[in-house]
């Protein structure tokens, strides 16, 4: 996951230099640990409270400086054209308003910032081959996205997709669902 990481990052850098990056969702922080071992100034929003306990325990174990923001990127105190690069890994599938909350991105971020996000393709080959037995399609997952609908969704609220991948066709959970043994 580490290394994942470092290249999601060297990729942003290419295009942005290093600066403020925000990463909703974060989680227990472990991209925020490895952006501000690269030198980003970052920054966490996090609405879990066992992820933002686990969150603060890493950030004083270590003794990083990143900061964090409990709650939603609404409710977010930050100004319009704040951030150099945001993340959201596998965030926008559990909004109820997923739109609303990449207007929120567009605006925290600086002209020619990066938006970098992941989320379950709607049409990837897995959801094709299995259906409704999809592990992607469950309750807390309230919008599920085909690459289309995601670019058209980003390019709405004024975003410019400059690159768009899908990958990971999930091998083990599709022979299982076959009953298929390795």
């Amino acid at each position: 996951t580490e290394r994942r990481y470092h290249e999601i990052l060297q990729r942003l850098e290419r295009l942005r230099p290093v600066g403020r990056l925000l990463d909703v969702g974060c989680g227990a922080g472990h991209f925020l640990v490895v952006a501000e071992q690269r030198g980003w100034q970052g920054c966490g929003v996090e609405v879990s409270q066992s992820a933002l306990n686990a969150l603060r325990q890493v950030q004083q174990q270590r003794g990083l400086a990143f900061s964090i923001v409990e709650g939603s990127l609404a409710q977010a105190p930050f100004p319009p054209e704040h951030f150099d690069a945001m993340t959201l890994f596998e965030v926008i599938e559990h909004l109820d308003d997923p739109l609303a909350t990449l207007r929120h991105a567009y605006s925290f971020l600086k002209d020619g910032g990066i938006l970098y996000l992941t989320t379950p393709n709607y049409d990837s080959l897995s959801r094709h081959l299995i259906g409704r037995r999809w592990r992607v399609i469950a309750e807390e997952h309230r919008c599920l996205f085909s690459a289309k609908t995601l670019r058209d969704c980003l390019v709405r609220v004024g975003f410019r997709p400059v690159g768009m991948a899908t990958k990971n066709i999930d091998i083990p959970e599709i022979l299982s669902t076959w009953g298929i043994r390795k």
